[in-house]
């Protein structure tokens, strides 16, 4: 014979474990849900500061390479304007004596002639201005990205090239169609391969002089006046001849890549930790859910089957109330508190 309370604690157990499982579950996946998002959030900021460290590496290297250039750049400008005040002073001195002598009224447009575009004092000026000369010990190269190699040249070619130490015999790449084009006082950012490396290099376009005047081309000797029979032609309008360096700076992307290379490395590894974080609370909730799913279903059945005897006891009395009944008498005597309903 099959036992109601039995029926009952197996109905009730069946009930209370679905219900235990689809809460669950429901927990779980509410839960999961909004780690992902999360996780998914973290991993946004993540590489949002990886781009932003990564752009101030690169612009870093950048900055440092276009402030050596710059440094080049005033060593030759402070050699060329070194070199080319001899020759002035030497005209002023010569106009000086001149106006002194006996017969300087004779000397004195010579010596002003000097000043003339075609004169010996601006050949002498750009000779001079060509032979670059610097010394390598006034440039300060910084520990984390310094310079590897420099070199300077110039419009005019020839020993208007200065190169660093470093370089050996050998020159960096000079484009002078490029060079040309390229507007005054500009820089340009580019990768290179030289010598089988990888390098980053600044490319700088900047006049010799600091401060110059733009001077005329004329078809003619201002000496001699325009050819006979020809009206003279109008002034033709100022060109700027001004002689301009090319700087190059390069330095070996090794450290750079191997830097940014650990920033990326550091952002998965960031990644990684906040993917396990994020696992490990799943599993910590799942043991968890688990235990007080067993914790609550073995509570239940010890309970549970306690108050389903409570709730049976009326049977019990019932039933022994039954037991007293005889041929002789048939009443029923039930003891105890009134039955249920359902008993009556």
């Amino acid at each position: 014979m099959r036992s109601i309370r039995l029926s009952l604690i197996v109905y009730f157990l069946l009930l209370l474990a679905a219900a235990l499982g689809a809460v669950s579950l429901l927990v779980y996946k509410i839960t999961a849900h909004v780690l992902s998002d999360k996780q998914e959030t973290t991993r946004q900021l993540l590489r949002t500061q990886y781009d932003e460290r990564r752009k101030d590496e690169l612009a870093k290297t950048d900055q440092d390479l276009l402030s050596h250039a710059t440094l080049l750049l005033n060593l030759a400008r402070s050699q060329y304007d070194t070199d080319r005040a001899y020759p002035l002073r030497f005209t002023s001195l010569g106009i000086l004596n001149a106006a002194v002598m006996p017969q300087g009224h004779l000397t004195t447009p010579l010596w002003l002639a000097e000043y003339d575009d075609q004169s010996y004092r601006r050949k002498l000026s750009n000779i001079l201005a060509n032979q670059i000369q610097l010394n390598e010990d006034l440039l300060h190269r910084g520990d984390d990205h310094g310079s590897d190699l420099f070199q300077i040249d110039s419009r005019r070619g020839g020993r208007g090239e200065w190169r660093s130490k470093s370089l050996g015999e050998r020159s960096l790449p000079f484009d002078r169609d490029h060079f040309d084009q390229m507007q005054m006082l500009s820089w340009e950012y580019d990768d290179i391969e030289f010598i089988g490396i990888k390098m980053r290099r600044v490319m700088m376009k900047a006049p010799i002089a600091r401060f110059g005047f733009p001077r005329r081309k004329t078809p003619f000797s201002p000496w001699q006046g325009p050819p006979r029979g020809s009206s003279p032609p109008p002034p033709p309008p100022a060109v700027s001849e001004a002689p301009a360096f090319f700087i190059q700076c390069a330095y070996v992307v090794a450290d750079r890549d191997r830097e940014i290379a650990n920033l990326e490395a550091g952002l998965e590894e960031q990644i990684r930790k906040s993917d396990d974080e994020s696992q490990a609370v799943l599993d910590q909730l799942r043991n968890r859910m688990s235990l007080i799913g067993l914790a609550t279903f073995a509570a239940v059945c010890v309970g549970g089957s306690l108050l389903i005897g409570l709730g049976l006891a009326p049977l019990r009395r019932l039933s022994e109330a039954v037991s007293r009944v005889s041929e002789k008498d048939f009443r029923l005597k039930f003891d105890g508190p009134p039955p249920p309903t359902e008993l009556v």
